[in-house]
């Protein structure tokens, strides 16, 4: 069982590999991101459109 977290300390998650569900591009930006710092994101399509399939909030499928 997991103890509660203190005020002030980050809280622990366990490990859960969940790479291996990833798709190309997803692996590609995460590999860069590690490697230079730089938050990178490549998206085939416009904001929007990426935001609608991801069922984000406040946009709408059509």
């Amino acid at each position: 069982m997991l103890a509660p977290p203190i005020a002030g300390q980050p809280v622990r998650l366990p490990a859960i590999p969940v790479h291996h569900q990833w798709g190309v591009f997803c692996i590609g930006e995460y590999r860069l991101q590690q490697k230079t710092g730089v938050p990178l994101y490549l998206r085939l399509g416009s904001l929007e459109q990426v935001n609608r399939l991801e069922g984000k909030p406040g946009y709408r499928m059509r």
